[in-house]
């Protein structure tokens, strides 16, 4: 069609009167115009149609790129969980576990756990929650360790602490505390901070009956399930949404606006030091 419309533009009797001006004439800018418009519904199948009618890319989680993910925490700050058992408030301790309270205040800043399972409950040990709902996003910080940090304080009860699977392994993991487990010091395991309202919440998380759902994934040996009836899992489809203790949200306060006047006046006070030692 394109070549078609060229022809038709330049044919003797549109350009005997360009070779006598060297400027195209009425009939030949026509016939440009027609050329265009013919093609015009060619274009747009091209590009997929009406701009209009084109459905917008989705975008893509954010929580997909780890490496982005990499703020450092307040001193210490605290955090509410809403689960669907009741309301938990922790408080994180930067000096307890630099590194692990970083992970864990990317991680909840960003939505990480937000609509999560508790996936695992072993009565007077512990309560387990932190693989992400979307397959994808577990896939992406499967790997993404973070080294231990010294054992500042001890698993007592209503602490918060990473779970691992070895030496540097921990990622996106968490349980809290049902007793005192000095054992787990020995082990690595260090705390980042503390349940300081809502320790009957997570009591009442550990009277939940749990159940084998391996077959959904292998971490599930001890899946808390309410009102279930107890026949086996073989599949997701077993187990519905009303039957989970799920994590709805963790919110992560703003510094407040003193907070930071502080610190811009903290930054302003030490520019003269820093310029100094340059």
């Amino acid at each position: 069609l394109q070549g078609l419309c060229l022809d038709v533009a330049r044919s003797p009797a549109n350009m005997r009167v360009a070779r006598t001006h060297q400027e195209p004439n009425v009939t030949h800018r026509l016939a440009r115009a027609a050329c265009s418009l013919a093609m015009l519904p060619l274009l747009l199948a091209a590009c997929g149609g009406d701009a209009d009618t084109a459905e917008p890319r989705p975008t893509a989680n954010p929580l997909l790129r780890p490496d982005r993910f990499a703020e450092t925490a307040p001193a210490t700050f605290r955090v509410h969980i809403e689960t669907s058992a009741g309301d938990v408030v922790l408080e994180l301790h930067r000096d307890w576990a630099p590194l692990g309270v970083d992970r864990f205040y990317n991680l909840a800043k960003n939505g990480f756990f937000d609509d999560s399972r508790v996936h695992r409950v072993v009565d007077g040990f512990m309560a387990q929650f932190g693989i992400h709902a979307d397959p994808y996003v577990t896939q992406a910080w499967k790997n993404q360790f973070i080294v231990d940090d010294p054992v500042v304080e001890t698993n007592s009860r209503g602490r918060v602490t990473f779970a691992k699977g070895g030496l540097h392994t921990r990622t996106t993991e968490l349980f809290i505390n049902y007793r005192d487990n000095p054992a787990l010091d020995q082990d690595g395991f260090s705390p980042i901070g503390e349940v300081i309202e809502g320790m009957d919440v997570v009591d009442a998380i550990a009277a939940v009956p749990t159940f084998d759902a391996s077959s959904i994934h292998g971490v599930f040996r001890s899946l808390p399930l309410r009102d279930f009836d107890g026949s086996p899992i073989t599949s997701a489809d077993d187990v519905s949404e009303e039957n989970l203790v799920v994590v709805n949200s963790i919110q992560v306060p703003e510094p407040s606006t003193v907070v930071l006047l502080l610190a811009a006046l903290v930054s302003t006070a030490m520019l003269p030091l820093r310029r100094r030692r340059d």
